[in-house]
């Protein structure tokens, strides 16, 4: 609705991972590198964590994008919510299996017969995972081939995951902790997705964005969900600048249906 008015070929602020619109901060290029090395060096189980809208979701689609362009084999599976069995059949269908529909290791044991290969399992939102899921992911991450890993398991979720994650932290070979943004990287990520769609010019006033940051607490999946209705906020005043006055005009309407904006 707002993109003739502000110059955008496409949404900015559009909700859900997009790599396309990817911005690599320090903090991101250092936890892609941690995945990456995970993958390439052959290591058994990572834990990847961070607070809800940080950013996990696109740097797991990220690095599974760049190891599959190298010849890895990846399968990146969203597990909350998933049931063993449908877990397992995405997990087998992603990885070229085949076998009774059950999440047991033994049942993966075709993986130690590619040696040479690199094979990972990037579940997200792991947290949901039940306990027995857990535990056969775990024995899945300790499958051997030729005495290496057969399969790097990356597990990534939220703090729950870090809280159950402390409990398998003598199987860990890798741990990252992605942290939200800080303001200057707010602003930058804010003016980088408003440059992939379309618009080089800068929409958010300063002050504006000091009150996105505040809101959002430097995560971008609510970074995006107050940046697009500041837009649309401000398209309905026709003005050509999104202002302090917009942004908190938005801000309070999410607090009021849902908190999210807020973080609650």
């Amino acid at each position: 609705m707002y993109l003739e008015h502000f110059g955008l070929a496409r949404r900015p602020f559009a909700p859900g991972p997009d790599p396309t619109m990817l911005l690599l901060t320090d903090r991101h290029r250092e936890a892609l590198v941690r995945l990456l090395y995970a993958v390439g060096e052959g290591k058994r189980l990572m834990a990847f964590t961070g607070s809800a809208g940080v950013g996990k979701s696109v740097l797991l689609a990220r690095a599974a994008a760049d190891l599959r362009s190298g010849g890895a084999t990846i399968a990146l599976i969203p597990a909350a919510g998933r049931g063993v069995g449908a877990l397992d059949r995405q997990v087998r269908v992603s990885l070229g299996l085949r076998g009774d529909a059950s999440l047991r290791a033994e049942n993966y044991s075709a993986l130690r017969e590619r040696p040479g290969e690199r094979i990972a399992l990037f579940l997200d939102g792991a947290e949901g995972l039940s306990e027995s899921a857990l535990a056969e992911v775990e024995r899945i991450a300790g499958l051997d081939s030729d005495g290496a890993a057969a399969v790097t398991v990356v597990l990534s979720g939220r703090e729950p995951l870090a809280e159950r994650a402390a409990s398998l932290r003598s199987r860990l070979d890798l741990g990252h902790r992605l942290e939200p943004l800080d303001r200057a990287e707010t602003g930058h990520y804010v003016a980088h997705r408003l440059r992939v769609a379309g618009r080089a010019e800068a929409v958010f006033v300063p002050e504006a964005l000091d009150e996105v940051h505040e809101a959002s607490r430097g995560r971008p999946g609510s970074i995006n969900a107050v940046a697009d209705l500041a837009l649309l906020a401000a398209f309905q005043r026709r003005a050509a600048e999104v202002t302090p006055a917009h942004v908190r005009e938005v801000v309070a309407e999410m607090d009021a249906w849902t908190g999210r904006a807020s973080g609650t």
